[in-house]
């Protein structure tokens, strides 16, 4: 990849930005992602590869600290940042007006991407807040991809159009020198921009270093267990989520009855109770099973709730209720194909620490560029959620109004997140320094202190979970 070593530091730094800053509003409990914000900031510095890589290492960063549903979404943030960076490079950002409809353009784009994923792989829903949206859409006569698409069309244009101004602003306050230094930086030009609180002597001062929890921030989940799945190789694994995939996609989740009814089939099931007595053997039954219930069920259940309310002919009806048994049943075997891939992603996520796990992907072919990214971004992401901690403390104790209502509390962002995408853009200079003196990007082979986990029987089972996938996928061509 024809990136420099700036930008290769500037991108760990970016992604946690997009984990802290999607903190930050679940923290002001705002309607708002603003998990794309720092893509938006590197595709403007940088260019379009440098924004569709940092998008997409961004949702895969966010599954392996806290929610595995996002891995569906890579190819949409990967878009997203493509073309912020191609707009940056039109000059969208050269004003609040311009950067406002480059904002409204990548929103559009983001819901109209997004609608299908969300609409065939989930059944219109995440498990978040927006499924009460989807829910009034269904109920006012859409389909599934309809629904999706009007929920995006209601949320992404304004979060794009603020995340965009809240960048734009960021680097209309960069000294000319720090933003030309940047790939991308001469095309930006000069720069205008109104006046945003927070922008200017927002920072921390020495000595205020109390942090602040934010809400929904991840520590990750990786557990440090002397169990025999840590002890497994991380190959092993990754081809038992490849197997659970696989098995998801091609086994049935609903079968017909003699009597026309319709069931649950039992081998979905199964598989993922299989999985779960794997991890009490490995050690973490019990953390498998918590995150799968604050993670996954939710998501099933809100798969089953609103297409069965929502999604088809009327089987029975409660007062103002009716219900569909065929479109629920429908929904409850598309959410049993993801749990399924989910549990399995998770059990990965539980027993493998990243390091290892990169290590041992790099030692496959993985570039050393990109696995120092995934490496970097997963230990930055505490570094900067605390910092957002510190931000607010300091903010606060200025004198720094929260609000009242929506608006107040929009409002907020600002003084909150200026201070933290400043500062780490103040840091790159020093980090790239840092890579090239460690001789980051040498054509070299790197040589490794100590080799990844196996045991014996490693060889063995990954020979039979290949054999499984095949028999499996040749399912597809029967």
């Amino acid at each position: 990849m024809k990136l420099d070593t700036r930008t290769w530091a500037l991108i760990p730094l970016a992604v946690a930005i997009n984990v802290a800053a999607g903190s930050i509003a679940s923290y002001f409990r705002l309607p708002l992602y603003l998990d794309s914000l720092g893509t938006i900031l590197v595709a403007s510095l940088a260019g379009p590869l440098a924004g569709a890589l940092t998008g997409a290492v961004s949702n895969t960063v966010i599954p392996a600290l806290s929610n595995p549903v996002w891995l569906a979404f890579v190819p949409v943030a990967a878009v997203v940042g493509a073309l912020a960076g191609w707009l940056a490079r039109r000059g969208f950002l050269g004003s609040p007006l311009t950067a406002a409809m480059a904002g409204l353009l990548v929103g559009v784009v983001a819901a109209t991407l997004s609608a299908p994923v969300s609409a065939w792989l989930f059944g219109g829903t995440t498990g978040g807040g927006t499924d009460m949206v989807v829910a009034v859409f269904r109920a006012m006569g859409m389909n599934r991809l309809e629904a999706s698409i009007a929920q995006g069309l209601v949320t992404d244009p304004l979060d794009k159009m603020l995340s965009f101004l809240m960048v734009q602003s960021i680097l209309a306050a960069l000294p000319h020198r720090l933003r030309t230094s940047f790939p991308q930086g001469e095309l930006l030009g000069r720069m205008r921009s109104f006046s945003l609180p927070g922008l200017r002597g927002g920072g921390i001062q020495h000595g205020e270093r109390r942090a602040v929890a934010l809400a929904g921030s991840p520590t990750g989940l990786y557990r440090a267990v002397d169990g025999i799945l840590h002890r497994t190789a991380p190959l092993t694994k990754i081809l038992l989520v490849v197997a659970s995939g696989v098995a998801a996609v091609t086994l049935p989740a609903v079968v017909a009855m003699p009597d026309g009814s319709r069931l649950p089939a039992p081998a979905l099931p199964l598989l993922a109770t299989a999985l779960l007595g794997l991890a009490l053997i490995g050690g973490v039954g019990l953390e498998l099973g918590r995150t799968t219930a604050t993670l996954i069920l939710p998501l099933v259940l809100s798969m089953v709730a609103v297409n069965g309310l929502f999604g088809g002919a009327a089987s029975s009806a409660w007062g103002p209720f009716r219900w569909s048994t065929p479109a629920a049943l429908d929904a409850l075997g598309l959410g049993l194909r993801v749990f399924l891939i989910l549990e399995s992603v998770i059990l990965l996520l539980l027993t493998t620490r990243p390091d290892l796990l990169m290590g041992d992907l790099e030692r496959r072919g993985l570039p050393p560029r990109l696995a120092y990214v995934l490496l970097a971004s997963l230990n930055l992401v505490p570094t900067m959620l605390r910092r957002a901690g510190e931000i607010l403390e300091a903010q606060t104790s200025r004198g720094m109004p929260l609000g009242q209502g929506l608006s107040g509390r929009a409002r907020a962002l600002v003084p909150m997140s200026g201070p933290l995408l400043l500062g780490a853009v103040s840091e790159v200079e020093e980090r790239a320094l840092a890579l090239e003196a460690r001789g980051f990007g040498a054509e070299n082979r790197r040589t490794w202190w100590s080799d990844p986990p196996r045991t014996a029987w490693d060889p063995t089972l990954q020979l039979l979970l290949i054999i499984i996938i095949i028999l499996l996928g040749g399912r597809l061509f029967l």
